[in-house]
């Protein structure tokens, strides 16, 4: 009979035993090799007990924690735009990273072409750019306002004749930009900028306009 007894004890505690070592752990919402914490954590302690609550959940989507990254340091983003302005249009791609949080550096290049009364033109720039991002709503879409310095070359042909000319290119511009996230990786960007202190053959001031799209990655 104790002999029994002892069978179904020792039975009690290794289904007990096999039970307890299958119960799944909960992991937190950190990604650990990104560190980006993504929830909205609230602690409450009452005596010895104690409550998380974590909400993944932003404006009805469900983000990855590894992507949901916007602007803090050591992002970064491929960046293509189309250009257009008074006097032609063109395109320009760019490499943006953060270097702290809302403040972006971008370094590119630039081409733009278009005709001037009986003249044609083309540009070849480099680009460079800093940007600081004030204030953004919801996180999704972002303000931003950017200095930048072009430095390439300028070559104008007239078409009466085929005479060229070509100049040192250099411009300093100020522009603001709007971008808006469409996923967690992609956001579209529209910016409009005044060109100063230009040596263009074309004048010293002029406006662009610029629309791309943007992938971020860490």
């Amino acid at each position: 009979m104790r002999l029994f007894l002892a069978l179904v004890l020792v039975a009690i505690t290794s289904i007990s035993y096999g039970q307890k070592t299958y119960i799944p752990k909960l992991r937190p919402n950190v990604d650990k090799t990104k560190g980006v914490d993504i929830g909205d954590t609230t602690s409450t302690n009452s005596g010895s007990s104690a409550s998380t609550k974590t909400d993944s959940t932003i404006s009805g989507f469900k983000y990855r924690p590894a992507l949901f990254v916007k602007h803090i340091q050591g992002v970064k983003s491929v960046d293509a735009f189309y250009t257009n302005s008074k006097d032609g249009m063109g395109f320009k791609a760019c490499f943006s990273h953060f270097v702290k949080r809302d403040i972006y550096l971008q370094y590119g290049f630039e081409y733009e072409n278009g005709t001037v009364g009986y003249s044609f033109f083309e540009d070849f720039t480099g680009t460079g750019a800093i940007a600081y991002s004030p204030f953004n709503i919801n996180n999704r879409v972002y303000f931003n306002g950017i200095t930048s310095l072009h430095l390439g070359h300028e070559l104008l042909i007239m078409t009466e004749n085929r005479n060229q000319k070509s100049n040192f290119l250099y411009e300093v511009g100020l522009g603001l930009e709007t971008e808006a996230f469409i996923t967690p990786q992609i956001a579209l960007s529209g910016i409009f900028s005044q060109k100063l202190f230009s040596s263009s053959l074309l004048g010293n001031f002029y406006y662009e306009a610029e629309v791309g799209i943007k992938y971020i990655f860490r």
